[in-house]
């Protein structure tokens, strides 16, 4: 009788048998196998960092019941979002039945004093609405929120976040309903959050006040500087609250006569919140996506080196009766072993590189991800192992037992050109290695050039040796607009005085950090020239000096520009181009601010933003505009040379005229100026990084298989150098075909470029995504590398002995 079949084993069993053959096949090849793990932890490590900021950024919703109910309303004219006045926000609150809708003051940050303490303490501050919390779905800790018969201006009550609790109150149950000195005032404690909520629009608070939403004061028609939120009510969409919004907008009291009508916009909250990050961080995800997979090419090129040499050992197994897929599945197994081991130690690299990656990250980043590795994340990363290791493994499984193993068994023992099959594939993934370092490539050379643009913009300013911080002077003790703009004076002659100061003066908003206070503006003598919405800063001391912004026509403010005297401003070279045309507008008057200030100067322009946007502009005098309300005035100190002391010889100075004042978040003004090319120069970092990481692999790929070549080709290369062959001839043939990937490479990669580039639009100044230079550059420096590459393999290859090659056997 002929023998029975063995029965098939079962599943488990035979797995576990893989498994106990590829660690014996790992341990067999130990360099081979740890430089494939190390590839694989760069990759997968770079990866996973990258979505663990994302994933925290980007696709966590925001931690709050039902999130997604969570929108934004915007003011919106003539296709711009801006903030609301307090009666268009009353109006949609009382209106509104698809939304409850909240008022949050987010115009400019704002800070309070904690004067419990011997050294008083700044902390931020957030005005709401009595809702806001309702909105967000908060409750308190402890105490209650607030209500609406807070909503005015007297309200001396606060919530605290669970921090100023414990440090200030000292975590005790009974300290609602106690008090907390902010700026030197007495304010009630009515409700203390829980422990870990942080605001949605403005991070890091710690104190919320009542807003004033009462008539009158600044809660008018023309005074745009509130934020709404609101949550969608039960059973009510997204499309619903726009068209509701739009009809109650369209009968409200939106426009003075001159600005043109408004309507609002609904965005959801969490894609306001993200912002911009979103973007660069998609992008960023992408690039390292691509240094993966360029990862994943170089390993399957090492696993069909290794493969090569193999050859006969699959060949015998076939022989025994192993099918194709049983040897596939056997080399799967060991690829997805090495690939699993390059996620667990890339789950090490990841947790440095997420916080490395916030290091270096813009706020808007650094301030929502914590870089921690969630379950989330963790789960990403193995799954991006497994797809990695099924990725890189297939390819190599399929090619080296789908070739003929009978003439392998035969030809055993001799050696020869190899499997052209394997050299092929070979090839190719080389060549792609290529083509995706080539798009990193030039995606980094697109993010410096434009970089380098950014840097060379004009900003009207000097950044230089300038000293920025601020100063809160608390409307309790420094009620009166005289006491204040007397403070100035006297601290700003004080610091003066100090060694090493060029010039001082303050602000009420730094330059190139973006808009701020839009007024209505007009010519008294002339209104039909035009209404204009120039920004409006109000500045003490020798502010022009300070910062080098050039007086072009007129005088600066002086002495004679006291309280006393009549108003007087000073407008930018943008204003009076709008305005006044060629018109010399000095002694001429504007209607602003409901006043007719005289004009007695023309600065230079300045930018708004690092992209050097320079939009009309008026400057007003402190010491003549400080009625109007307490301004917060951000000090800037202008120096001959930066010396270590100079912050301390500063709160010295403070310290004498008001020991209770603080010296708040003192920075260089380059670095805050900085702060506007943030996101450019964070995508720069990391892609360019990507793009170093993937011209090393490609340069590897390109050595490797020449280097395979060379060896497989041994005999070859002995005979034609026994037969008289120059080695320089030699050493042309395997430079050659390095060229020849390189080529292929670099074609491929133009290509690929060409239509991936578009993807950065958004990121770049003053350059093309098809900038024909940096293509040019970008393939010119690869294929040199690659060249560069193919020189040891064939220097090798001239080293051979003739004799030796000619007669292996």
């Amino acid at each position: 009788a002929s023998p029975q079949p063995l029965a098939p084993k079962p599943l488990p069993e035979t797995l576990m048998r893989d498994l106990k053959l590829a660690l014996r096949s790992i341990a067999g090849s130990k360099k081979l196998s740890a430089v494939i793990v190390v590839t694989l932890a760069l990759g997968l490590g770079a990866n996973t960092a990258v979505f663990g900021v994302l994933h925290a950024v980007v696709l966590q919703p925001l931690p709050y019941p039902e999130p997604d109910r969570l929108v934004r309303i915007y003011a919106s004219a003539a296709g711009e979002d801006s903030y609301l006045p307090g009666p268009a926000v009353l109006a949609l609150r009382e209106a509104s039945r698809t939304l409850d809708v909240a008022a949050v003051y987010t115009y400019s940050p704002d800070g309070v004093d904690l004067t419990d303490r011997p050294e008083p303490e700044r902390v931020r501050r957030l005005p709401v609405g009595a809702d806001y919390f309702h909105v967000l779905g908060v409750r308190p800790a402890l105490g209650r929120l607030f209500d609406r018969g807070d909503e005015h201006a007297d309200a001396a009550v606060a919530v605290v976040s669970d921090r100023i609790w414990r440090e200030h109150l000292g975590g005790a149950l009974d300290a609602v309903g106690g008090a907390l000195l902010l700026n030197g005032l007495q304010h009630r404690v009515a409700a203390v959050l829980p422990a870990g909520f942080d605001d949605p629009l403005e991070p890091g608070i710690d104190i919320w006040t009542p807003l004033n939403l009462q008539a009158g004061g600044p809660n008018n028609w023309d005074n745009h500087y509130l934020s709404a939120i609101a949550r969608l009510r039960s059973g009510a969409t997204l499309a619903q609250a726009q068209a509701e919004l739009a009809t109650i907008a369209a009968g409200l009291e939106w426009n003075n006569g001159r600005s043109g009508r408004h309507a609002v916009h609904v965005a959801p909250l969490h894609d306001d919140t993200v912002g911009s990050a979103g973007r660069v961080l998609w992008l960023l995800l992408g690039a390292v996506t691509v240094l993966l997979v360029i990862a994943c090419v170089n390993v399957a090129s090492l696993l069909l080196t290794r493969g090569a040499a193999r050859e006969t050992e699959l060949a015998v197994r076939s022989a025994l009766g192993g099918s194709r897929w049983r040897l596939v599945r056997q080399l799967l197994v060991e690829s997805l072993v090495l690939s699993v081991g390059g996620g667990l130690a890339g789950l090490v690299l990841a947790r440095v590189g997420a916080r490395a990656l916030l290091l270096a990250a813009p706020e808007v980043i650094a301030r929502t991800s914590t870089g921690k590795l969630e379950t989330t994340v963790v789960a990403f990363g193995f799954g991006a192992a497994v797809l990695s290791g099924v990725g890189f493994g297939i390819a190599p499984a399929l090619q080296m037992t789908g070739s003929n193993l009978d003439a392998v068994l035969r030809d055993a023992g001799r050696s020869g050109s190899g499997s052209r099959r394997l050299t092929r594939t070979r090839n190719a993934l080389v060549v792609s290695q290529i083509a995706l370092a080539l798009v990193l490539l030039i995606g980094a050379g697109l993010l410096l050039r434009s970089v380098e643009r950014l840097q060379t913009v004009p900003l009207g300013v000097q950044t230089a040796n300038v000293v920025v911080f601020e100063i809160n002077l608390p409307s309790g003790r420094y009620s009166d607009p005289a006491q204040r703009a007397r403070f100035h004076r006297d601290f700003q002659a004080r610091v003066a005085a100090l060694p090493g100061v060029r010039a001082v003066a303050a602000v009420s908003r730094l330059p190139v950090t973006g808009t701020y206070h839009r007024w209505g503006t007009s010519r008294v003598d002339a209104p039909q020239r035009g209404f204009i919405m120039p920004q409006q800063r109000v500045i003490e001391g020798r502010y022009f000096d300070a910062l080098r912004i050039p007086i072009l026509r007129g005088r600066a403010f002086d002495d004679r520009d006291d309280e006393r005297a009549p108003r007087r401003v000073v407008v930018g070279q943008q204003l009076v181009k709008q305005l006044f045309g060629d018109d010399d507008p000095i002694g001429h008057r504007l209607r602003v601010a409901d006043g007719t200030p005289e004009i007695i100067g023309v600065a230079g322009d300045v930018a708004i933003s690092a992209r050097g946007e320079a939009p009309p502009v008026v400057y007003h005098s402190h010491r003549q505009f400080a009625a109007d309300r307490n301004w917060a005035l951000t000090q800037v100190v202008a120096l001959e040379r930066v010396s270590p002391a100079i912050l301390d010889d500063i709160r010295g100075q403070l310290a004498a005229i008001d020991p209770a004042l603080v010296l708040y978040q003192p920075r260089m003004l380059a670095d805050v100026v900085g702060g506007g090319m943030a996101q450019e120069r964070f995508a720069l970092r990391l892609v360019a990084g990507f793009a170093v990481l993937a011209l090393v692999l490609a340069a590897v790929g390109v050595y490797g298989v020449l280097s395979y070549s060379v060896a497989r080709r041994s005999r070859e290369m002995g005979i034609r150098l026994a037969l008289g062959a120059p080695a320089e001839a030699v050493r042309r043939l395997i430079v050659g075909d390095g060229v020849r990937l390189a080529g292929g490479g670099v074609a491929l990669g133009l290509v690929g470029a060409f239509a991936v580039t578009r993807t950065l639009r958004s990121l770049l100044f003053g350059v093309s995504t098809t900038e024909p230079a940096v293509f040019a550059i970008a393939a010119l420096a690869l294929a040199a590398v690659a060249i560069a590459a193919s020189w040891a393999p064939a220097r090798a290859a001239t080293r051979v002995d003739p004799v030796t090659t000619i007669f292996k056997t």
